[in-house]
C-alpha cells in the first residue's frame, strides 16, 4: 500500500474544501428558493417559462446565435446581445485551446465541462457574463500571457471595447428593456 506524506493530504483537503464552498454556493441558492417559492427548483420553471431556457444542445445554441447575428427579430439583440456573445464564445474558446498544453489539466477539465454547461441551455441571454466569469479563464490568459506580450495587449484592448461597449448598450442605448 502506498503512503501519502501529510503535505499530500493537506493539498487534497484543501481542494476538497475549495468544491465544498461551491456547493455550499448551490445549496444556500436551493435553500433560499425552497424557503421563498416551497420548491427549491422553481427557477427552473421560471427561466422556462419567462425566457425560453431550457437543455438543449451545443450546436443548437451555436446555429440560432449565429443566425440572430445576421437575422435577428430584434434588432438590438443583434448588437446588444448574440454578437457580443458570439464573439465572447469564440474568444474563450479560442484562449482554452491555445493554453491547452501549459494549462493545469484541472483548469482545462473544469473550463470544457462549465463551458459545456454554460453553452447548451437554449435562448443563452446571458452567455457572454456567464463564460467571463469562468474563473479558470484568467489562469489560461495568464499562461498565454507568459509566452505572448502582443497577445496580452490584444486581450486587454478587446476587453476594454466590450466594457466600454456594454457600457454604450445599456446606459445610452437602454437595450436592457
Amino acid at each position: 500500500m502506498k503512503k501519502y506524506s501529510a503535505g499530500y493530504a493537506k493539498a487534497v483537503l484543501k481542494c476538497f474544501l475549495i468544491c465544498l464552498m461551491i456547493l455550499s454556493g448551490l445549496f444556500a441558492y436551493l435553500v433560499i428558493n425552497k424557503a421563498v417559492t416551497g420548491s427549491a427548483f422553481t427557477f427552473l420553471k421560471y427561466q422556462k417559462e419567462h425566457w425560453g431556457q431550457q437543455t438543449g444542445t451545443l450546436f443548437k445554441t451555436a446555429e440560432y446565435t449565429i443566425r440572430y447575428v445576421f437575422y435577428p427579430f430584434i434588432e438590438w439583440y443583434r448588437t446588444g446581445i448574440y454578437l457580443p456573445q458570439s464573439v465572447i464564445i469564440a474568444f474563450v474558446l479560442f484562449v482554452m485551446l491555445m493554453s491547452m498544453r501549459k494549462a493545469h489539466p484541472g483548469d482545462l477539465a473544469y473550463g470544457v465541462v462549465y463551458c459545456y454547461v454554460t453553452i447548451i441551455p437554449t435562448m443563452l441571454l446571458s452567455g457572454t457574463r456567464y463564460l467571463c466569469a469562468m474563473y479558470c479563464l484568467y489562469p489560461m490568459l495568464a499562461v498565454l500571457w507568459k509566452r505572448n506580450v502582443l497577445l496580452k495587449a490584444a486581450v486587454f484592448i478587446v476587453w476594454t471595447v466590450f466594457f466600454i461597449y456594454g457600457t454604450y448598450m445599456y446606459a445610452v442605448k437602454a437595450t436592457f428593456l
